[in-house]
């Protein structure tokens, strides 16, 4: 009954069927701990991407009542649901790294770009053991991927697939967004007062920079909130 579970199959054969059940419930808490950070989370982005025009229109819709992106929660769930339905839990893991932890490497080795291209910008926090430390990051995130594709090309070529047909879709629908933004003063990404971002990215930048309390009172009333 632990057969997917190899930590808990192994204790359950030494005999430890409690500890094996006691691994089994603290990963199901875990699992559900990450679910509703990332229902409370994703929605979020998918909200300031829309207000950017980076998505359609219509997931930026707010609550006339409770004040929420419920557009936007119910494509996540929608997607979630979707993904719950037709894959196995080893898939879903497996999907989350090829279609995350590449994108996790570029945010990392942009600091290496923003290092060189804006050496004099404040950096209030500067990253430890640089360069050594994002190169290791970096190193292991292509490692997972190069894996992923020896290991179970089939599914990591579906994986890549899905993710790169965005690359057509934003071209044909959702580029107009970022020019736009960028033509406008004070908004998009050449706007002095946005800091370079656009409506949508600046108010999902002012709750990450919020204290906990502030990301709780944000999340649940993106109208109240002053930014």
């Amino acid at each position: 009954k632990f057969l997917n579970a190899p930590v808990a199959y192994a204790l359950s054969l030494i005999g430890l069927e409690w500890a094996a059940g006691l691994v089994s419930a603290g990963a199901v808490a875990g699992i559900t701990s990450v679910m509703i950070v990332m229902l409370m989370s994703q929605p979020r982005i998918f909200f300031a991407m829309a207000d950017d025009k980076l998505l359609f229109k219509s997931i930026a819709s707010v609550h006339p009542k409770w004040h929420t992106p419920w557009v936007a929660i119910s494509v996540a769930s929608a997607l979630g649901v979707a993904m719950v339905m037709t894959q196995t839990f080893e898939q879903l893991t497996d999907t989350f790294v090829l279609a995350m932890w590449p994108f996790y490497a570029l945010s990392v080795a942009a600091i290496y770009r923003l290092r060189k291209s804006q050496p004099h910008l404040n950096r209030p926090y500067k990253v430890v053991g640089y360069p050594y430390v994002p190169a290791v990051f970096i190193a292991a995130a292509i490692y997972l991927v190069v894996n992923a594709l020896i290991t179970d090309p089939k599914w990591t070529s579906i994986t890549f697939a899905v993710v790169l047909a965005g690359l057509p879709v934003y071209y044909l629908w959702f580029s107009g967004g970022t020019k736009l933004a960028a033509q406008q003063p004070g908004r998009g990404i050449r706007g002095k007062g946005a800091g370079g971002m656009g409506a949508g990215s600046l108010r999902l930048y002012s709750y990450w920079r919020s204290s906990a309390a502030d990301r709780v009172r944000i999340a649940l009333n993106l109208k109240g909130v002053p930014y």
